[in-house]
């Protein structure tokens, strides 16, 4: 019976010893929960703090903007009231040499640009632009393009594409206001119908048009024959004829290569030469060095040259004939 009763109380404080340890943690979930609580309050208080500092942000660009809108419409009414009330000269101030020393260098510049420009807002050219608009080449020196014949558009197109590199502050507005000076005969008609059918547009869309216009199966079959037909002779410039005829290569096809382009001028030649130019030069030598070993053999051999005939001094006997009276 005793040992019983001792087994009753072994048991008893081990119940006694868990509920403590459960005491304990319960006692510690309460704590972490009222942490976590804690937590979610500041984070609430935060995104609401958050929320309430971006609406002020959203109200004041929304002002900012109205404010902005609003000067732009009161300098857009200022400027026209200005244009409006501004004398204008009688005459053309330029044609009178009474006036040319009183009009500044800036203004000189602005009548230029406005007698070049088919535009009317030169009055509001930037610095740069004033300072672009001098390393313009002049209108004389501006490639001219017809549109008829064995004609190059890829030129015009690669002369506009060069004043982007050589006056990098140029802007698409004095490029294509310049393209009037290049064009004339029936590529100034063309050019005119479509500056009045689509109005001032930039360059890229004016170079897809172009090339899109005079990049037809007429004009490459007009590159095509030319280059079939003019065969390289020894009375030939060299240099002249490989770069008439590599231009038409890249007209006819813009995507062919070194290898292929040496290989079709190599057909143009006749046999002998043809030969020794294979023997002085790989597949992807350049066309200077065409040029140069065509020169080299030209003057220092006599491959390619026709020999002229000459007599032996054996004539043939005549046959004999017999004379009857």
């Amino acid at each position: 019976m005793s040992q019983y009763a001792e087994q009753t109380q072994k048991q008893f404080a081990e119940l006694e010893a868990s509920h403590e340890r459960m005491k304990e943690l319960t006692a510690s979930m309460d704590k972490i929960a009222k942490t976590l609580q804690k937590g979610h309050a500041q984070l609430s208080k935060a995104s609401e703090e958050t929320n309430k500092r971006l609406n002020l942000v959203f109200e004041e660009q929304h002002h900012s903007k109205r404010d902005r809108d609003c000067l732009y419409q009161d300098i857009n009414k200022l400027l026209t009231v200005y244009h409006s009330m501004k004398p204008q000269p009688q005459g053309n101030v330029m044609d009178n040499p009474y006036h040319q020393d009183d009009i500044k260098p800036d203004s000189m510049l602005m009548i230029k640009a406005r007698s070049l420009s088919q535009y009317q807002d030169g009055d509001n050219m930037s610095y740069s632009e004033k300072e672009a608009l001098k390393q313009l080449p002049e209108a004389s020196s501006w490639p001219k393009f017809s549109g008829t014949g064995e004609y190059d558009h890829m030129e015009l197109r690669d002369s506009i594409y060069g004043l982007f590199i050589d006056v990098p502050s140029i802007t698409d507005y004095w490029s294509t206001a310049r393209l009037n000076i290049a064009f004339k005969g029936h590529a100034s008609i063309w050019y005119t119908e479509m500056k009045n059918t689509h109005g001032k547009r930039n360059w890229a869309w004016w170079k897809s048009q172009f090339i899109q216009k005079y990049s037809n199966g007429t004009w490459i079959w007009q590159k095509t024959m030319p280059f079939d037909n003019y065969k390289y002779s020894v009375d030939k410039d060299p240099y002249e004829w490989c770069l008439r005829q590599s231009k038409r290569l890249e007209a006819i096809d813009p995507q062919i290569n070194i290898q292929m382009r040496n290989h079709k001028l190599l057909t143009q030649l006749p046999g002998e030469l043809e030969h020794a130019l294979k023997c002085r030069c790989n597949q992807n030598c350049t066309l200077d060095e065409i040029s140069n070993t065509l020169q080299d053999i030209r003057k220092r051999t006599n491959i390619g040259k026709s020999t002229p005939y000459k007599s032996s001094g054996f004539k043939e006997k005549q046959p004999f004939r017999v004379e009857f009276k």
